[in-house]
């Protein structure tokens, strides 16, 4: 799958936040405004304003946690001063690291994410989320 850095807050102008990164922005959303614009128009709507950058391309469903992390650990270390300026920018409250896999076909499910990463993200003050998601054949 893919590593998602989401950055949220009430008073964040994703606009802004958009023009301060060269990552590739998946999606930017306002506050107010539709969850699902096309689908439910007068359905719920976002609490609050932000945007999701894409740190790394879609794998397709191969990756495992561990393997998503050391790539994400590599942009993230080479932009490191954009990173830490779209998490400062005004109005930013919320700064998550979203590493998306695909649900193994087995009893268990084990992934580990190394400690430098995990060290990288608290000093950068981005908290990390683990999407588990089914693949569909």
């Amino acid at each position: 799958m893919s590593v998602i850095l989401r950055l949220s807050g009430k008073h964040l102008d994703p606009e802004t936040v958009a023009q301060m990164t060269k990552l590739p922005i998946v999606k930017k959303y306002r506050r107010g405004e539709a969850v699902y614009p096309r689908t439910k128009p007068r359905g719920p709507k976002h609490k609050f304003s932000g945007v999701n950058i894409k740190i790394t391309p879609n794998d397709h469903l191969q990756s495992r946690a561990s393997d998503l992390a050391r790539k994400a650990m590599q942009v993230i270390s080479k932009r490191r001063r954009e990173i830490i300026q779209i998490t400062k920018a005004p109005g930013v409250e919320f700064v998550v690291l979203d590493i998306g896999i695909s649900k193994l076909d087995v009893a268990g499910q084990f992934e580990q994410i190394p400690s430098p990463f995990l060290l990288q993200l608290g000093q950068l003050g981005i908290d990390l989320e683990i999407s588990i998601y089914h693949a569909f054949a």
